[in-house]
């Protein structure tokens, strides 16, 4: 960890140029194509450096076979709308096909049988393929966005979210840490209890109309920078609102540590 708290402290990550960003500008888009078809958005990811993606394990593994899907997966940034074609009017995206040797998961995922545990996986881009003029996602690699300073309810806590309609642009939410108990006893009505795991977490978003989707992250703001601490791995509504079971981050530091040594 030493060698990544100097780096960044160095970075420039997690800065946004106004507080009324729609889009967090590390925001990753993940769409599938199958039989020729057009692109269907699926997923969503978060830029931590100009070749490496955080998202969920789930975006690209068959819950089933565990394979890599067959059909062609797709990622896009600067992407703020759902549907695929409205990318190709905008000369400012950029958009990148997905293959497996690009995508690594802990070894221990085991999809639905395993009750998502270990949902993350890193995209590695390669040389010709990395994201070189984005702002990046921080990392809380000191640890210091603790689950004692989210209960606090002291830091503004942000998600990518999806209004209803053909082709909505993507909203930024304000969602709400959520006890560990209230989150267990909620999921437990709706049949989903065993999801949440020694991994995971529960935010609610009190607004029912928009979700995020499956990969998209969970942002915390300190001393001004985003901080990227969880990725969505399972969305779950109810009458109040809508509780987004997350994959923390915390729990998977050394994983991506190691697993993107010389890309971070």
């Amino acid at each position: 960890y030493y060698r990544r708290q100097q780096k960044y402290a160095l970075l420039e990550c997690g800065r946004i140029k106004s507080s009324r960003e729609e889009v967090f500008p590390w925001t990753i888009n993940i769409y599938q194509s199958k039989a020729g078809g057009e692109p269907k958005l699926i997923c969503s990811g978060t830029l931590i450096s100009e070749g490496l993606v955080l998202s969920s394990a789930s975006c690209f593994y068959d819950d089933t076979t565990l394979e890599f899907r067959k059909e062609k997966l797709f990622l896009t940034i600067g992407h703020k709308y759902k549907q695929w074609a409205s990318h190709q009017t905008n000369n400012s995206i950029e958009m990148r096909q997905i293959f497996g040797n690009e995508v690594v998961k802990p070894k221990k995922y085991n999809g639905f049988v395993g009750r998502y545990i270990d949902n993350i996986a890193i995209v590695k881009l390669g040389d010709g393929k990395k994201l070189k003029k984005y702002p990046l996602a921080c990392l809380d690699w000191d640890n210091a966005i603790t689950d004692a300073v989210l209960e606090e309810n002291s830091l503004v806590l942000k998600i990518g979210v999806w209004p209803p309609g053909l082709n909505p642009a993507m909203k930024l939410l304000e969602a709400l840490y959520v006890d560990h108990d209230v989150c267990e006893y909620f999921l437990k009505s709706k049949n989903v209890r065993a999801f949440l795991t020694y991994d995971k977490h529960c935010i609610k978003l009190k607004d029912t109309s928009m979700t995020p989707i499956v990969g998209s992250g969970l942002f915390a703001l300190s001393d001004d920078r985003w901080y990227l601490i969880g990725i969505t791995s399972e969305i779950t509504s109810g009458d109040s609102g809508i509780y987004v079971t997350y994959t923390k981050l915390r729990s998977h530091m050394n994983w991506i540590s190691n697993s993107a040594y010389l890309d971070l």
